[in-house]
C-alpha cells in the first residue's frame, strides 16, 4: 500500500452559443488566408465549427479546464498578500502594491535582491485526517460531505496518506490555509485539519501591513536553526524606500543587535512628475560623500546611470532628459529613480508620459 494521486477533472460545459461565436470569429480571421475559391464566410464557418467542437471535445476528455490547474500563481507577492490581509484569497490591490514595494526595495538594496518568501505553510494546501469510518466511506467513494466541499472550493489534486488515513488536498487557488482548516475541520468524519507546513530555509520576507516589510537572511545550519540571521526592516511610503532598521542576530550571543546609520539625505524629490520630456532630481546632503543617481525600469533593469561622484554638503539638482544610456528616448510607463550614498539609499517612482 503506498501513496497515490487522484486528479479531479472539473471541466465546465461549453455551450453551443459559445462555440458558434468562437467559430464565427475564427472564420473571419481564416477567410483572408484561404482566398476566394472556397466561397462564403458560412462555408468557412462550418468547417471551423467542426474543428472547434473537436478541439473542445478533446479538451473535455483530457480534463483540461478552468479549474484543472492553479489559476493564481502562489508567488512571493501572493503569499505576503495572504499574510497581510488574513483573508481566504489575497485582494488583488494588496498583491499589486506588495509587488511594487518589494521590487523597489530590491532595486534600492541589491543585497536583499535574492531573498524570497519562505512561509511556514504552503498556500492552497491542507491535510485532512479522517475517522476510520469516514476513511472507509472515502475509499468506497461515498463520503459525500468532503466531495461536496472539494467541488465547492475547487480541489486540483488529492493525495492519499494511507499510513495516517489522511488526505493532502491541493486547491485550484492560493487560499490561506487558516481558511481551509476552518472549512474542513467542521465536517463530520474529520478528525483534524491542519496546514501543510514546511521547514523554513533561513531566508524569508514577512509583513503584517502594506508598506512595512522585514527581509531575513539566515546562514549556518539552516533550517534546523540558523547560527546567524541578518535582518532588514523597510518602510515604503509614497514611492520612497526607507531602511528603518538593520541588525544581525547571533544565536551564540543572545541579543546581539548591530544597527547602522542610514545616512543623512533630505529633500529628495523628482519634479515634474510625470515628466515630459525631462525632469529635475533634487536632493540635499547633510555631509559630503559619494552619491550615485540611477534610473531603473519596472523589471529592475538599469535604464540610465545619471551620475556617480562625490558631492559636497548642501542642495543639488540632477537633470534627466528621459533618455536611456544608449541615448534613446524611453517609452511611457513607470520607472524608479534611485539615490544611493555610503550606507544609505532612497528610491522615488517616476512616471514618463508622452
Amino acid at each position: 500500500m503506498g501513496e497515490h494521486n487522484k486528479r479531479l477533472h472539473q471541466t465546465k460545459p461549453v455551450s453551443l452559443a459559445v462555440l458558434t461565436h468562437v467559430s464565427r470569429q475564427l472564420a473571419l480571421q481564416v477567410k483572408p488566408m484561404l482566398g476566394r475559391p472556397y466561397g462564403t464566410i458560412d462555408h468557412i464557418e462550418g468547417v471551423v465549427m467542426k474543428l472547434s467542437i473537436l478541439v473542445f471535445g478533446l479538451v473535455a476528455l483530457m480534463g483540461v479546464g478552468p479549474n484543472s490547474a492553479k489559476s493564481l500563481v502562489c508567488n512571493d507577492n501572493t503569499i505576503l498578500g495572504l499574510e497581510i490581509s488574513g483573508e481566504p484569497l489575497a485582494p488583488t490591490w494588496i498583491i499589486n502594491q506588495v509587488a511594487q514595494d518589494v521590487m523597489m526595495i530590491r532595486i534600492t538594496y541589491p543585497e536583499v535582491a535574492e531573498i524570497t518568501v519562505t512561509p511556514d505553510w504552503i498556500p492552497g494546501e491542507v491535510i485532512v485526517g479522517l475517522t476510520e469510518d469516514a476513511w472507509l466511506d472515502y475509499q468506497a467513494g461515498s463520503f459525500a460531505a468532503i466531495d461536496s466541499l472539494n467541488t465547492l472550493i475547487g480541489v486540483a489534486t488529492i493525495q492519499e496518506i494511507q499510513t495516517s488515513s489522511a488526505l493532502l488536498l491541493t486547491m485550484d487557488e492560493c487560499y490561506h490555509p487558516v481558511f481551509l482548516v476552518g472549512e474542513y475541520a467542521g465536517l463530520e468524519g474529520v478528525r483534524y485539519a491542519v496546514p501543510n507546513i514546511i521547514l523554513a530555509e533561513g531566508d524569508d520576507i514577512s509583513s503584517t501591513q502594506v508598506g512595512h516589510y522585514t527581509f531575513k537572511h539566515g546562514y549556518g545550519d539552516c533550517p534546523s536553526g540558523c547560527l546567524y540571521e541578518h535582518y532588514w526592516e523597510f518602510h515604503v511610503d509614497g514611492g520612497t524606500v526607507n531602511l528603518v532598521d538593520e541588525y544581525i542576530y547571533d544565536s551564540s550571543v543572545a541579543g546581539v543587535h548591530d544597527s547602522p546609520s542610514v545616512g543623512s539625505v533630505d529633500g529628495f524629490e523628482v519634479w515634474p512628475n510625470p515628466l515630459n520630456p525631462s525632469t529635475s532630481i533634487r536632493f540635499s546632503l547633510g555631509e559630503s560623500g559619494p552619491v550615485s543617481v540611477r534610473v531603473y525600469d519596472v523589471g529592475g533593469r538599469l535604464v540610465r546611470d545619471l551620475v556617480s561622484e562625490v558631492f559636497a554638503a548642501g542642495e543639488h539638482v540632477i537633470q534627466w532628459s528621459g533618455k536611456s544610456n544608449s541615448g534613446l528616448v524611453v517609452s511611457s510607463g513607470l520607472y524608479f529613480c534611485t539615490l544611493e550614498g555610503s550606507g544609505w539609499a532612497r528610491t522615488k517612482k517616476v512616471v514618463v508620459l508622452k
